[in-house]
């Protein structure tokens, strides 16, 4: 049975479920329940995180601030500056936290095997390694509202050409589809720069509105990997020659 998530709704206040950092206020004694492996600074920090993310989504790159991620989270701005001592650092810690995500999961090499497959597949239908690399990005593990937001937030944050060169300026973020995954294969095969550039647009872009659509429940985890799979595939027939 595919499953659908509830639909996303745009909360004020604090942010519920797993996101809250309900345990998270040294100052007044309280501890955190810690996931085997993983410390108690890991687990705070990952909510905070997490937290950002969903400012991002629900009210925008502008309400990210450490006053309104400690009013969210439910602790202190201490605690936030303690792990994020500026504002750009909150906003580098949400691709830097899919980058760990994706770097685990999905090798350079898979991900330009899966460009070039995309080259020689005939029309309507996507290649293998173009399916299995959408297969890995849309995980059943991550088919919950945190893990989408993350995801959207990083989109937000990429596809936002003043926030993107904000966080380059202050020690890079993290862009999915890269020069090794992406531009380099289709150099190759003899893609332009502006060929390359609106090819991965045109990726980011149906990755963009499947997240979306993942998070207001309008479509499966099936759906989201067929259509990363044919938008991807599209893309990069757009200038074969």
């Amino acid at each position: 049975m595919t499953r659908r998530l509830a639909p996303l709704a745009a909360e004020s206040g604090r942010v519920d479920v797993s996101v809250r950092c309900t345990s998270m206020r040294d100052d007044q004694g309280a501890t955190a329940d810690v996931a085997p492996f993983e410390t108690q600074g890991e687990r705070r920090r990952a909510q905070l995180v997490a937290v950002t993310a969903h400012l991002i989504v629900t009210e925008g790159v502008d309400s990210v601030s450490h006053s309104n991620v400690a009013e969210a989270a439910g602790c202190t701005r201490t605690l936030v500056y303690h792990y994020f001592p500026t504002r750009e650092s909150l906003l580098q810690a949400v691709p830097a936290a899919y980058a760990n995500v994706y770097s685990q999961r999905i090798s350079t090499e898979e991900a330009a095997a899966s460009i070039r497959a995309a080259t020689t597949s005939r029309r309507g239908h996507a290649p293998s390694a173009t399916v299995r690399l959408a297969e890995r990005i849309w995980l059943e593990e991550d088919w919950n509202q945190a893990a989408l937001e993350l995801r959207l937030a990083l989109l937000v944050l990429v596809t936002d050409r003043d926030v993107a060169g904000e966080l380059h300026a202050d020690g890079g973020t993290f862009e999915p589809l890269t020069n090794s995954e992406l531009a380099e294969p289709l150099r190759q095969l003899g893609f332009t720069e502006i060929e390359i550039a609106i090819v991965r647009d045109t990726m980011l872009a149906g990755y963009y509105r499947a997240v979306v659509a993942a998070l207001d429940g309008s479509i499966t985890r099936v759906d989201a990997i067929e259509l990363t799979a044919r938008v991807n595939r599209a893309a990069v027939q757009m200038f074969l020659r």
